[in-house]
């Protein structure tokens, strides 16, 4: 009697773009399309080629977008173990409305090896535990490190601009100005930071990060906070969140600063302004270098003032920031000598009083 017996395998989909998917030759992602082909190979290195627009996430699905990249608990076989690396590169426009799901996110759940250096701008996600807008809950991965998210995060429990939970991962040099809101551990970075597992006990390190979003309207209530809503054996390493956008004065983890001392270099003990980050000073947050474009503030529109024995008019590069500033500005004139001159602003469209031009050299 002849026996045959059929085995099934399964076996990963074949990815649609360059690459073998391996240390030395990640797949490289070049489109959303390629995005969501990372749930067919979890344990996979992936890396962006370029930034991605994922404008049209929001037409996928039936209404509820993009299907996060991990989903189940992190001990299954359904969570992203892999590597991903953003090279500096962004992901636009990234659209999730699953709020009846858990695990939601740019990645689900992904206690992975390391996700690194990616910017993710306007996100609109929407779950319902364990949401985050880069990780909804990270496993006990090996690290995070330069990434951020702006837009909106939306859940109920367990909510944070960049990650919904946080588990005995590092996360080093992110930030988040995402708005968050939901009913319990809510936090503009992280809802949640846990650093010991069963009979393990092990802090987990969260260094050098901010949040300046919205979080919960600016309500107050259990386990909601400006950085981290509920944190246990985590070590906060000079991380920050801004009291006045997030509508949270107090926290359990960081510290709480203004908008202004956040547009400072020197509230920020210890960073790296020289390799990491960037800022302008009294103008801008700090910003990672090299992920996107570095945010530029906005020039006053149509400013002149005269200049020289000729009294020539010369337009100025001036920055504007809201409220009642005084500004030391730095222009070129049109022969090319830079000039320094004051500027003290009443309105975002008015400006009264100068000092004399002070000519600094060509």
């Amino acid at each position: 009697m002849l026996i045959i017996i059929l085995s099934l395998v399964n076996r990963a989909r074949a990815f649609s773009g360059a690459g073998s998917g391996t240390e030395s030759e990640p797949y490289i992602i070049t489109n959303i399309n390629q995005l969501q082909e990372m749930n067919d190979d979890l344990r996979a290195w992936y890396a962006l080629g370029n930034d991605i627009d994922a404008t049209d996430t929001k037409n996928w699905n039936a209404g509820s977008g993009f299907i996060p990249v991990g989903t189940g608990n992190p001990y299954g076989d359904e969570a992203f173990k892999g590597h991903f690396h953003g090279r500096g590169y962004t992901i636009a426009n990234l659209f999730i409305d699953r709020p009846d799901a858990d695990y939601v996110g740019l990645f689900g759940c992904a206690p992975s090896y390391s996700i690194e250096n990616v910017g993710l701008i306007n996100v609109n996600v929407t779950g319902r535990d364990y949401v985050g807008g880069l990780i909804g809950h990270t496993g006990s991965g090996n690290y995070r490190s330069q990434c951020y998210t702006t837009g909106i995060v939306k859940g109920s429990k367990y909510i944070g601009g960049l990650v919904g939970i946080n588990w005995r991962t590092p996360i080093t040099d992110c930030y988040s100005t995402a708005s968050v809101s939901g009913s319990q551990s809510v936090g503009g970075l992280i809802g949640a930071a846990i650093g010991f597992s069963g009979s393990t006990s092990t802090n987990a390190q969260v260094t050098h990060c901010y949040a300046t979003g919205l979080v919960n309207n600016g309500v107050s209530g259990d386990y909601i906070g400006g950085l981290v809503g509920h944190t246990v054996q985590t070590d906060w390493n000079s991380c920050y969140w801004d009291v006045e956008t997030s509508g949270q004065v107090a926290g359990v983890g960081g510290i709480g600063k203004t908008t202004a001392e956040m547009k400072m270099q020197a509230t920020f003990t210890g960073w790296d302004f020289t390799n990491v980050w960037g800022i302008q000073e009294g103008l801008s947050y700090p910003f990672l270098r090299g992920i996107g474009e570095s945010p530029s503030p906005p020039e006053m529109p149509g400013l002149l003032f005269q200049y020289g024995p000729d009294d020539r008019e010369i337009p100025v590069g001036a920055f504007i920031d809201s409220g009642n500033i005084t500004f030391l500005g730095v222009v070129n004139d049109p022969d090319g000598d830079r000039v320094k001159l004051q500027i003290e602003l009443r309105e975002l469209d008015e400006y009264e009083g100068y000092n004399t031009p002070q000519k600094l050299g060509a």
